[in-house]
């Protein structure tokens, strides 16, 4: 054996670290023991560091025989970030190396049809973008908020726009027995990202369950499974590729191939959007959850942070790993609750008198919801409601161009 057979990619093993500590905390938690020592055994063989450059703060993609050969992992949209999110997990990168490396990442911010993507990807495939939240809770932060979100509505826009008939465009195989290639879209840092145009992956769709746009995809694959025949196999699934681009002679052709790796894809996206199981077992580590909250601080974690209510029909979707009680949190007597805990903080000025009713819809623990006015450093409580359950609701009347500040916390 010789060659690529001696391949040490920092990528391939980002993947099999994350894997093992979902499969040890599932052991851990459900009584297997001796499956739960020997994922543990492998994990405290890896070191991340092997890969590491400490002068530009990057990991290298590996070589042959060598860690450090290959380029360096330069985007923050690609799926290389799974590898700082490791490597900070399992202790290889302390918490100030963690944040150079994660700053080191380029974050080009650009849009396409209007629709404003914060950090692009160098190529456009919606897996570079959506891989490594399979198993970081990255939908409920700012990255699913202002990236992924929006990305998926681009890609939804750019098949609109270029007449395709369906949507999802990631790396895949070509047609009937093509090789791999690069698939995307706009926007991206390659600039034409597609190799054939109107070529889709069904993975693609599949990650976008765990997105915004899960109904959008579940009507894409609904659509791609009845109407190209050679798309669907009642035994195996989804082959990996469909061209959908009527304008060409090949259109509704499909790849011969079922790729393991992307049903892959496929099936950890389904598990999470069916149950969050990846992510709860994934997330009862506590290097995961240390790796998380320095990756994704909660941005209205303290009321000098508010973050601003834009319409009455906002909604704000979060993970509140690594919420606080800040040492300035009013409090919350009329209630009984006192300082609130694991507080987050949110801002509304009405432009007219309105009457409003907030609520915690969802919650998984118990919360109430507080709201207040006046300037910053002397809060005056509005209004208050803790049930007593998980989900608070309270309703409220507000006057034009006055500013409430409403908290969000666990009693």
């Amino acid at each position: 054996n010789s060659g690529l057979n001696h391949l040490v990619p920092s990528i391939d093993n980002a993947w099999l670290a994350t894997s093992l500590i979902t499969i040890r905390e599932y052991a851990e938690a459900n009584g297997h023991a001796t499956l739960a020592q020997k994922a543990d055994d492998i994990l405290m063989d890896m070191d991340f560091s092997l890969w590491y450059h400490t002068d530009t703060h990057r990991f290298n993609w590996g070589g042959v025989e060598d860690p450090k050969g290959g380029t360096q992992a330069d985007y923050y949209s690609n799926e290389n970030r799974i590898i700082n999110f490791v490597a900070r997990a399992l202790g290889d990168l302390d918490s100030a190396e963690y944040a150079l490396s994660l700053a080191a990442l380029t974050q080009p911010t650009d849009s396409y049809d209007g629709i404003t993507v914060e950090k692009i990807a160098y190529d456009g495939s919606f897996f570079t973008y959506a891989g490594p939240a399979l198993f970081i809770r990255e939908m409920q932060t700012s990255y699913g908020e202002k990236t992924l979100n929006p990305f998926t509505q681009a890609q939804i826009q750019y098949a609109e726009n270029n007449s395709y008939d369906a949507w999802g465009f990631s790396d895949c195989y070509d047609i009937e027995g093509g090789d791999y290639i690069q698939q995307g879209s706009l926007p991206a840092g390659l600039g034409s990202p597609e190799t054939q145009a109107g070529l889709i992956s069904p993975h693609a769709s599949t990650l976008a369950l765990i997105t915004n746009y899960e109904t959008d995809a579940i009507e894409n694959l609904e659509y791609l499974a009845s109407t190209y025949e050679c798309a669907y196999d009642d035994d195996y699934g989804f082959l990996d590729s469909v061209l959908t681009n009527s304008s060409s002679a090949n259109s509704g052709k499909c790849s011969y191939r079922f790729s393991a790796l992307n049903q892959e894809w496929i099936f950890l996206s389904l598990v999470n959007h069916n149950n969050d199981f990846i992510w709860d077992y994934f997330y009862r580590d506590e290097g995961v959850q240390t790796a998380h909250t320095e990756m994704y601080p909660l941005e209205n974690d303290d009321l000098t942070s508010a973050k601003t209510v834009t319409s009455l029909r906002f909604s704000h979707e979060i993970y509140t790993l690594g919420a606080t009680t800040a040492d300035d949190d009013p409090e919350v007597s009329t209630c009984n609750i006192g300082q609130g805990q694991v507080t987050l903080w949110y801002k509304y000025t009405p432009n007219k008198d309105t009457a409003i009713s907030i609520n915690t819809a969802d919650a998984n623990y118990d919360t109430f919801v507080a709201v207040w006015t006046k300037p910053i450093d002397t809060l005056e409580l509005v209004a208050c409601n803790d049930n007593g359950i998980d989900q608070a609701t309270l309703a409220l009347q507000m006057e034009k161009d006055v500013t409430y500040y409403i908290e969000i916390g666990q009693p």
